[in-house]
């Protein structure tokens, strides 16, 4: 059978430093890939974090991004949100598209 994919925004139009909210319920996803997208030059850190409590009161990185484009990952997690860190210019957004496991 076919896999279901599912996307959500975990930042839309920022410009600053921020840390978004979370999406919950991670367990069921095997693998995601974020779509980072600036109006105007990104000139800043987007942080991918995960928390392995469903309550999300430890946040690990899972990766660091500097540049628009796509990042691809499979880290197993139960919640994961993107961090804005050293901000100086353009104007993020991020789009996780998710896989669920079969």
């Amino acid at each position: 059978h076919m896999s279901q994919t599912y996307s959500h925004d975990l930042l839309t139009s920022v410009d600053s430093t921020v840390t978004g909210d979370a999406a919950t319920h991670q367990d069921n996803v095997s693998r995601r890939s974020f779509y980072v997208s600036s109006v105007g030059a990104m000139t800043a850190t987007l942080k991918l974090e995960v928390s392995p409590d469903a309550s999300g009161d430890t946040w690990f990185e899972a990766a660091s991004i500097t540049t628009v484009g796509v990042t691809t990952t499979d880290v197993i997690c139960k919640r994961i949100r993107a961090r804005v860190s050293a901000w100086t210019a353009g104007v993020l957004t991020c789009k996780m598209v998710a896989m669920a496991s079969a």
